[in-house]
């Protein structure tokens, strides 16, 4: 706990890049609570409701909430076909109300040539390019990401960590 409240204290004013899935997470449970536990992608990551309500309290504990380009696109191809067509408009309109107010930044394409590009794909190396260029932490529930995050000195919040530990489902 002491970590986390070191990560809240040192970057509230600031920010905190938000990881796809946990930004599925937040979409899905903006747009309906309910469909947290059975919609494909939170139902996959062991997602129930109280992980979106604490996922809500922890994000509220920041001035901005960061996203790139290629986190936007990963929740656009892991969500998008799974809403059926009856409920897509309003799917679509829950999505764009949920991140409006975010703030979206750029990383090149000059990501393609790092370490990280080869190791993690576009998403997660522009996650890492942003929170090193930016000094930001990152919010994720990827082991394999926040432990490249960890090695290279980039403070990091696994989700999955507090939830072993009991925190996030209080």
């Amino acid at each position: 706990m002491d970590y986390l409240e070191g990560v809240i204290v040192k970057y509230s004013n600031k920010g905190i890049i938000l990881d796809t899935n946990l930004l599925i997470l937040f979409v899905v449970g903006n747009f309906n609570l309910n469909l947290i536990e059975t919609f494909g992608r939170t139902k996959s990551r062991g997602y129930l409701k109280e992980d979106f309500i604490f996922l809500i309290n922890l994000l509220r504990k920041f001035k901005h909430i960061y996203l790139t380009p290629h986190i936007l696109t990963e929740l656009s191809n892991m969500t998008f076909e799974k809403i059926n067509k009856k409920n897509f408009t309003e799917y679509l309109s829950s999505v764009v109300n949920s991140i409006k107010d975010k703030k979206e930044y750029y990383i090149s394409k000059d990501i393609l040539a790092t370490t990280a590009c080869l190791k993690f794909g576009f998403a997660d190396s522009s996650i890492f390019e942003l929170a090193k260029k930016e000094n930001l932490p990152v919010l994720t529930d990827d082991h394999k990401l926040s432990g490249f995050l960890a090695k290279n000195k980039i403070d990091c919040i696994n989700i999955n960590h507090l939830k072993n530990w009991g925190i996030a489902r209080k």
